[in-house]
């Protein structure tokens, strides 16, 4: 039987995946009319061509196949390992909401210190939520 917890962690990441399709989906409705425009020139073109705020979204999908690896694996262990914790369903919202959050300011703002402020708190959550299932399972903590 599935447990609360289990569905809320599984919530947590469908709404980080869906997020990063919402992304993928975005940069190929900016990206490739925008390749589709350089083309015209005589030379190949580069992405190193294409407006900024299309970079920052290519940039920005790069980031969500990045850190939020360790979420995904984190979320899938403690479901896997029955750990049940309030918290932890507390901290995985923390840091979907913070990733959406870093998306939206780096794509349309990204002021890098601003933007280091929200991926910091994001990870701080990622890690106290490490930290929690840990001392759950061991009590060492």
């Amino acid at each position: 039987m599935t447990s609360t917890y289990q569905i809320q962690i599984a919530l947590a990441m469908m709404a980080l995946i869906l997020w990063s399709e919402l992304i993928l989906i975005w940069l190929y409705r900016t990206r490739i009319p925008a390749m589709k425009e350089l083309k015209k020139g005589k030379e190949l073109p580069s992405k190193n061509q294409l407006p900024e705020q299309i970079k920052r979204i290519a940039h920005n999908y790069n980031h969500l196949m990045e850190q939020p690896v360790l979420f995904y694996s984190l979320c899938l262990l403690t479901i896997s390992l029955n750990i049940d914790s309030s918290l932890n369903i507390y901290f995985a919202w923390i840091y979907v909401v913070l990733r959406i959050v870093h998306s939206i300011y780096q794509i349309y703002f990204n002021y890098i210190p601003y933007r280091f402020i929200l991926f910091s708190t994001g990870s701080i959550s990622l890690m106290l939520m490490s930290v929690n299932s840990m001392n759950i399972l061991t009590g060492l903590l």
